[in-house]
């Protein structure tokens, strides 16, 4: 029990030194573009001393993109976890990658298995040829693997090795100019645009073939405190050493010149037309199925299903109740996403999980039933679960609001608030189903 505390105060601590760094580091990004102003000012009224003054500016803009990068704060976690410095990134976004997919003509994108997305399209195992549509459906789905985000983290390898095989193709390449012009704002990258046009000029060159080995971090279902949410655990992944160790191993091997094995092939000869459901292109709530037949769900009448994972659930007094996602079915489709939820204990009804486990925290010793309401299309369905109450030394922690709870991000260890009334405990009776949208 000692070390336990011990260690969770060493993570809120750690948490808000990072807090209090990145304060000091936002001071010292904007202190340093002031100083770049004022330099600009003294080139333009200057006659005199202006090359020293531009090798000034030089110096000033490289100590502001260092900054900037210190606090880009996922890729320094990455150099921490990993042991190796990242000298360039790109970002793109939703839109981006549409963008960027369509600007190049589609791609060939590879794919493990058969299934059908939330958006409708029907992806087949091996390669399929995709639009930028396409392509961001495909690699946000992970609803349909049991493999859930680790399979939805190879596919988007997957289409990232897509793309890159297609703009080092010489149809692409070669055009360089033109396409770096169409997608111009649709990326973020800390590379500077002369050394990026130096590596697609070697390319063209060169006519380099490229070996790309796809690897990702496994970890273990956890609970802890987070950046974005330091008050009270979350749901988070633990990374596995052994995951770790092995691909740091990859990373220095490549380092060092030795050339690995290739994860795709890169022979796109039978390459399969992505096809999309009628009631997907019909209706913008549409969901995806977990099976490949192509009228699964128009069979399937079963209307709505739920499932939590745990029925039982056990804490020591103090501690925080862990908040596992349900999952909703309706006539075979996962409407998780676009159910409402509600949760009951002892008579109070919470519309936002943060405010239940918040309430369960100050709960004494005891047998408790919660019970989780989800609707969706006009039906409602109700479950149980139990929650065993240990004796223990209670902690005085006060409520959270909404205004400090991080927002939902793919692969990161935030989680998504409900809708509603902000999660004050209201009468039963009072709740609109409909409205509470998690």
């Amino acid at each position: 029990i000692e070390l336990n505390t011990k260690n969770k105060e060493t993570k809120k601590q750690q948490i808000e030194k990072a807090k209090a760094e990145n304060i000091l580091l936002k001071e010292e990004i904007e202190k340093t573009k002031q100083e770049i102003s004022k330099i600009n000012e003294q080139v333009a009224n200057s006659g005199e001393n202006v090359e020293k003054l531009k090798q000034e500016r030089i110096d000033k803009n490289e100590k502001l993109s260092k900054k900037e990068d210190e606090q880009t704060s996922e890729f320094k976690t990455i150099e921490d976890l990993m042991d190796i410095e990242i000298n360039y990134y790109v970002k793109v976004n939703f839109t981006s990658v549409i963008n960027i997919v369509d600007a190049i003509g589609g791609v060939d994108v590879y794919s493990d298995y058969d299934f059908t997305s939330l958006d409708g399209y029907k992806y087949s195992k091996g390669y399929n040829s995709v639009d930028g549509k396409e392509a961001l459906s495909f690699a946000r789905e992970r609803k349909s693997f049991q493999a859930g985000d680790r399979q939805r983290v190879k596919d988007q390898q997957a289409l990232l090795e897509a793309m890159f095989r297609k703009c080092t193709s010489t149809s692409i390449i070669t055009k360089y100019n033109s396409l770096l012009d169409s997608v111009s704002g649709s990326f973020v990258t800390n590379m500077p645009t002369d050394r990026l046009k130096a590596l697609i000029r070697m390319q063209v060159a060169k006519k380099y073939k490229w070996t790309i080995t796809a690897n990702s971090l496994d970890g273990a279902n956890s609970s802890n405190y987070t950046y974005s949410y330091s008050s009270q655990k979350l749901y988070v992944m633990e990374p596995i050493e052994d995951s770790v160790n092995y691909a740091h191993k990859l990373i220095k091997s490549v380092e060092e010149g030795e050339k690995l094995d290739p994860t795709f092939d890169g022979n796109a000869s039978d390459v399969h037309k992505v096809a999309q459901s009628s009631a997907a292109k019909s209706s913008s709530s549409s969901s995806s199925s977990t099976s490949s037949s192509s009228n699964y769900s128009e069979k399937n009448n079963e209307g709505l299903k739920v499932y939590i994972p745990r029925t039982t659930e056990t804490i020591t007094e103090g501690e925080s109740y862990v908040y596992y996602p349900y999952t909703a079915t309706y006539n075979g489709k996962d409407v998780s996403d676009s159910s409402s939820i509600s949760f009951t204990v002892n008579g109070k009804v919470f519309t936002s999980y943060y405010n239940l486990i918040s309430y369960i925290r100050d709960l004494s010793a005891g047998e408790y039933n919660i019970v989780h309401k989800v609707s969706y299309g006009g039906e409602t369905k109700s479950l149980n679960q139990t929650l065993i109450v240990k004796a223990g030394a209670k902690k005085n922690n006060s409520s959270t609001n909404n205004s400090e709870q991080g927002n939902d991000n793919q692969n990161t260890t935030s989680t998504t608030t409900s809708g509603g009334n902000n999660g004050d405990s209201v009468d039963e009776n009072d709740i609109d189903d409909e409205a509470l949208t998690p």
